[in-house]
């Protein structure tokens, strides 16, 4: 991501100005359908379990689907050598979005969260030639204007080629291939992440940007083998990708040695070593299950080390995942285990470091009624080791969803409670969409808990938000 300094001004009241302009031009619309759309957040120095999610937000959904291929045969061009390629148009969308605080952080004066003047931009080419048959560039990016950072900025969501290996031979035709900046995301937890280590975005998520903004891109190289007996995905990071942790930019959080909250806006050393994730996926009859390994570090600096400094540490992990029909819904469930065996306090001169853990998690989910949909899940992790009592978390989450008969509203809730410590996460939010261009969304983040744990030091960010869309 790029920042560009910028002069603050008095952008809030412009864009106050232009919500309430735009609003009632998207309100006379005309009414057609609709779409719509699942955390382990850890700040410095704190080591407990946050939330997670893999593939609620895409359910081991195939990156190579074959409907992303439609649009293309309409968008078939020839080049004046003889050559054909694809061109399609240029699609994104304008957004404003705001939010603030409840009340003031006592450590940070800035009550606004969310100030965004975006405009997100997608384009793809594909190549038809003899060379590169099928290959195709994917490019996103967000251009936008953060005054709550008082900046510009230029993020690159992806900007990667894919393509078939299958003029590599018999065995090439059966692998994908895909490199450059991505989006990475795999496990069955709604905002519940065992075994997806890519990285997250929490300041967005946290300040009421879109889900979509919980992912963050990755410069990696994955090969995707299909098979009879299982799907591969393999992944390679040539250097590790950090999550945006909550660092005191925009949310404060607690300091164990000064006992209060601090937003002392630190950095940590990031290690420059690549990564590796596999996964193995299977359906037998209409149960999904999968096999997930890492080799890599921890997104978030969870160590303290010997100079008082937050850093990362290597983890290594193993688990599972299976999604099943049962009775009128889904049920899933997940298995990690993250060894933090390697990091050694002599060889790596770690004076804080969390404990190697097991981490389970089951859910189901069903349509309760029309358009009504309620999720619950479970999700225990135990730490293993001498002294792990405080590292030890059993948390439930309850996801209720309701749409209207048009689909053109939804009201989402989703609600963690942590049973030992009492520590509460309310996230609620309300889109409307009142055809394919408008898109309204308001919603909240509220905090509860005691100030050391680990929702419960976020209190003072409890925030509401609104944002507008139009999509072109």
């Amino acid at each position: 991501m790029l920042s560009i300094p910028h002069k603050n001004f008095k952008t809030g009241v412009l864009l106050w100005l232009l919500f309430l302009q735009v609003i009632p031009l998207g309100l006379k619309a005309k009414e057609t359908s609709t779409p719509t759309n699942s955390i382990s957040v850890k700040p410095i120095g704190h080591t407990s379990e946050g939330i997670n999610d893999g593939d609620k937000i895409n359910v081991d959904k195939n990156d190579w689907d074959d409907s992303s291929w439609d649009d293309w045969e309409q968008a078939e061009q020839t080049t004046t050598d003889g050559k054909s390629s694809a061109i399609a148009p240029i699609t994104g969308y304008v957004e404003i979005a705001l939010g603030q605080r409840f009340k003031r952080d006592t450590v940070i004066k800035q009550k606004q969260t969310l100030g965004d003047i975006k405009l997100h931009l997608n384009w793809q080419h594909l190549l038809t030639n003899s060379l590169f048959d099928g290959s195709r560039f994917i490019s996103k990016a967000d251009i936008y204007y953060d005054q709550v950072q008082a900046s510009s900025q230029i993020d690159i969501r992806e900007l990667s080629w894919q393509t078939s290996l299958h003029k590599l031979g018999q065995q090439g035709q059966n692998w994908d291939l895909k490199m450059g900046k991505q989006m990475l995301t795999w496990g069955v937890g709604h905002y519940v992440f065992i075994n997806d280590h890519f990285a997250k975005d929490w300041q967005s998520f946290f300040a009421g940007r879109d889900d979509n903004n919980l992912k963050l891109a990755s410069t990696a190289v994955r090969l995707s083998g299909y098979y009879s007996f299982a799907n591969i995905d393999l992944v390679w990071l040539p250097k590790m990708q950090a999550d945006h942790y909550i660092n005191g930019e925009i949310f404060s959080f607690y300091s164990g040695a000064q006992q209060q909250n601090i937003a002392p806006r630190l950095t940590a050393n990031q290690p420059s070593d690549g990564e590796l994730a596999i996964r193995l996926s299977k359906q037998i009859g209409s149960n999904d299950i999968a096999i997930y390994g890492f080799d890599g570090y921890s997104k978030s600096p969870e160590a303290i080390d010997f100079q008082g400094k937050p850093a990362f540490y290597k983890i290594r992990s193993l688990g599972a995942s299976l999604i099943s029909p049962l009775a009128n819904g889904l049920f899933k469930s997940e298995y990690g285990y993250h060894d933090h065996s390697q990091n050694s306090p002599i060889e790596n001169q770690f004076i804080s470091l969390a404990q190697s853990n097991q981490q389970w998690l089951i859910g189901y989910e069903q349509e309760i009624k029309a358009n009504l949909s309620l999720a619950l899940q479970f999700h225990w992790r135990n730490a293993i080791g001498n002294d792990t009592t405080n590292q030890n978390r059993k948390q439930i989450t309850v996801n209720t969803r309701w749409q209207n008969s048009m689909q053109t509203l939804t009201v989402d809730w989703f609600q963690f409670y942590e049973l030992q410590e009492h520590d509460n996460y309310s996230r609620l939010t309300m889109h409307y969409q009142p055809n394919d261009q408008w898109h309204y969304k308001i919603g909240l983040n509220h905090f509860l808990g005691k100030p050391e744990t680990f929702f419960g030091q976020f209190e003072n960010a409890s925030n509401y938000y609104a944002s507008i869309q139009y999509l072109f």
